[in-house]
């Protein structure tokens, strides 16, 4: 074994101009260690041997691993650096450690703490440091920076008469000395009063008098230096000047650590312009799951999904979403102990959640998107988030399950170093279910269109005769997901949201406004976020949409194949008051008048229905099937999704509409309940039952008034019986329902939408 001081020294020299040179990766960082391992035998991991030039090599070899952000190692090797007396107990039968020793030691624990995530512990190092460096008889002018650390650490913390009292000190103690290592050092420091009180005037002249000292003393640190100054413009509210200020992309052959840092404070600014550069989050992308961007994962991760979401990717958006939503309860219990920094990253998250809603809304998940703004209004408001209850959070089954597979992969990589091309390719190769195309039927009177979302803006195609003509919807795709989401949210609450229903309608439907206007009859196929508008009661000029004219919405799912046969019998209805969960009081009544409209016997009326007495419903379907009970339907998850049957227990939907249930003998299946319809990620159960062959179903989007309810359904059965289509019966409703005053809130009619494959 080696242990020739000067030979170790000379190797530490060789390991020190290696650093100089830069462009240090990991894979170069674990050759080295190996090399010191041979040349000192296996004494640079035996932990029983803590001799001081073993001291000093690990320190070194640490830096190496710090530079390249290989964090796990960085953490072994300073705890195998560690003098005997800072241990806790101190260990004095053992060589102490010089002074410089100690500051070197503590300053690399603070570092690593800082790089880590552990901010504010870093923080307080670094302030026990200069108190440390202030208690001498006579202060070192060649360590100053650990007293303009401690000053920068004080401000951070948000002890700001800390900070203001040791500036003064080094303010002092710098009149007796002209390095220039003092001078850069101090004009560094100087920078964080005017950030603490968000002094612009005075921030912008330290600012320029910190760059001329960096620019003649040490101009590599000029890209530091700047990057610093977007933050604090960005903190500060100057994001015009945050934009100036921002240094020129690194090289490639700059550490992780540089380039996760740069991607952050990049895409931060370019959110800010408008303007998002692909080739940037192209290399965020390429970083996830690195040691280098462990302690920025959540906020890489946030900035990543708002990116890809304004670059039209709504699939990897939303996916990046949930994993950015699974962690914002820990990320915000650890806010940063400094009340202004604490207070920007807040706010930053609260930025980050709008677009994140948007892109759910976007793909169609509006369920999702109302529990994330939940978050928001918590957040707010100052609010406490429930510890861990996001940590499974999923806007449905498959995105769960995605966002945990993804997940794996990130914590196998910093275990193993998976490619970053694995990584990229997962999240960038995932794509929200696509919806098959119209097909147009090209009747007189009748207007075809569809929505489509498509690279991640709304897209309206008119089918006519001539051909598809492709329009797009003139609202960002932020402003559109507000609108649906305030309209939704209004309309379930009992408000009018007629703003934003004007706009919507102006948006969506004044491309055609004049083939609207002459139509009889709007055949709406409708994905993304307009799935779950009530189109009935969106205006256009001034009228409904469905003023003089019927709606029907066409899933286009493709149906059992075969031909028609005879109904088992005309008429079923089942009802369920749902037991103790929100009794409904007036579903007796509701199915005895329908039964009485087409004079069923009372035998096909099955009260309190239960799993059994559904599936026989549908193993001889009628031609019209009638349920009227409470429905429970998750985002995207027809799997959980469930009617509420005798007694208030589930009955899963997808235990009982499936193959090989055949309803292409039913005409229509009528869902009376709340939110029946289940939209969800572009998938409803209306779609799920039109696919098993049902001709129309009849559904609604949010809960119903149940007084408003079955006077609704009644007044659609009148008109069924009496031989009306379901799409003109549910249109002679609406407008009768509309008129009586009790009843003229849309909140009570534009819930019930037809449906048809």
């Amino acid at each position: 074994m080696v242990c020739d001081s000067d030979e170790i020294q000379s190797f530490i020299s060789s390991l020190h101009e290696i650093r100089q040179a830069g462009g240090l990766t990991g894979l170069r960082v674990q050759s080295l260690y190996r090399e010191a391992q041979e040349l000192t035998g296996g004494a640079v991991a035996d932990a029983s041997r803590c001799e001081p030039w073993l001291r000093d090599l690990r320190r070194m070899l640490f830096t190496l691993a710090y530079d390249a952000g290989l964090w796990t190692m960085a953490e072994t090797l300073l705890e195998l650096a560690r003098p005997p007396d800072l241990h806790d107990p101190a260990d004095r039968t053992r060589s102490t450690a010089t002074m410089d020793e100690r500051i070197k030691w503590r300053s690399s624990q603070a570092m690593l703490l800082d790089a880590i995530g552990e901010a504010d512990q870093a923080r307080e190092a670094f302030m026990r440091l200069g108190e440390d460096y202030l208690a001498q008889d006579r202060p070192d002018e060649a360590r100053f920076a650990v007293l303009t650390n401690a000053v920068q650490s004080a401000y951070e913390l948000g002890d700001y008469a800390i900070g203001e009292s040791l500036l003064l000190r080094a303010e002092r103690l710098a009149r007796g000395w002209s390095s220039d290592g003092v001078r850069l050092n101090l004009a560094l420091a100087r920078l964080h009063p005017p950030v603490s009180t968000c002094d612009v005037r005075q921030f912008r002249e330290r600012y320029a008098e910190a760059a001329a000292v960096v620019e003649n003393v040490a101009p590599a640190l000029l890209p530091q230096l700047n990057r610093f100054a977007v933050l604090a413009g960005l903190q500060m509210g100057m994001p015009e000047a945050a934009a100036e200020w921002l240094p020129a992309s690194p090289p490639d052959r700059a550490s992780e650590t540089e380039l996760v840092t740069d991607t952050l404070v990049r895409l931060q600014v370019q959110y800010g312009l408008g303007v998002i550069d692909e080739a940037v989050v192209t290399r965020g992308l390429n970083l996830l799951g690195h040691e280098a961007s462990r302690s920025q994962e959540t906020a890489l991760i946030g900035v990543l999904a708002i990116a890809l979401f304004r670059l039209g990717k709504t699939g990897p958006a939303v996916l990046l979403a949930t994993l950015f939503l699974r962690d914002i309860d820990a990320m915000i219990a650890n806010l940063p102990r400094n009340p202004q920094m604490a207070h920007e990253r807040r706010r930053n998250t609260l930025l980050a959640l709008r677009p994140l809603r948007a892109a759910l809304v976007m793909g169609g998940y509006l369920r999702a998107a109302e529990e994330v703004a939940g978050v928001e209004a918590i957040l707010t408001h100052r609010g406490t988030l429930p510890p861990g209850r996001y940590r499974k959070w999923a806007p449905g089954k498959p995105i769960g399950q995605a966002a945990a597979k993804l997940a794996d992969v990130l914590g196998e990589a910093r275990e193993s170093q998976v490619p970053s091309e694995t990584i990229t390719a997962r999240i960038m190769g995932f794509k929200l279910p696509s919806p098959r195309p119209l097909q147009a039927e090209h009747v007189d009177g009748q207007l075809n269109l569809t929505f489509l979302a498509h690279e991640g803006r709304l897209v309206l195609i008119h089918h006519a005769r001539s051909g598809a003509e492709r329009t797009p919807i003139g609202l960002s795709s932020e402003d559109l997901a507000e609108l649906v989401q305030n309209t939704h949210r209004a309309l379930r609450q009992g408000s009018a949201a007629d703003t934003e229903r004007i706009i919507l309608g102006k948006a969506l439907f004044g491309p055609v406004a004049t083939r609207v206007a002459s139509a009889k009859s709007l055949h709406i196929a409708a994905f993304g976020p307009v799935a779950n508008l009530p189109f009935a009661c969106i205006p256009l000029h001034g009228d409904m949409l469905c003023q003089g004219r019927r709606l029907m919405i066409r899933t286009c799912v493709a149906q059992s194949e075969g031909r028609r046969r005879p109904p088992g019998t005309r008429l079923n209805v089942l009802f369920a008051s749902g037991g103790d969960l929100d009794t409904l009081s007036h579903v007796s009544r509701e199915a005895h008048a329908i039964a009485e409209l087409y004079d069923v016997s009372d035998r096909k009326l099955v009260a309190e229905f239960g799993k059994d007495d559904l599936a026989a419903a549908l193993a001889d379907p009628p031609e019209i099937l009638h349920i009227a009970s409470h429905f429970h339907i998750p985002d995207d998850d027809l799997g959980t999704a469930a009617v509420i049957g005798a007694g208030g227990k589930k009955i899963l939907l997808s235990e009982v509409f499936k193959p090989p249930v055949d309803l292409t003998s039913t005409n229509l299946v009528f869902l009376s309940g709340c939110d029946s319809a289940g939209h969800g990620g572009g998938r409803s159960l209306a779609a799920q039952i039109n696919a098993l062959g049902a001709r129309y179903v009849i559904a609604t989007l949010w809960p119903v008034d149940d007084v408003a309810s079955a006077e609704m359904a009644t007044l659609v059965h009148q008109g069924i019986a009496q031989g009306f289509a379901p799409d003109v019966a549910l249109a002679n409703a609406v407008h009768a329902l509309r008129a009586v005053p009790a009843f003229s809130h849309p909140r009570h009619w534009a819930a019930f939408q037809c449906y048809q494959a």
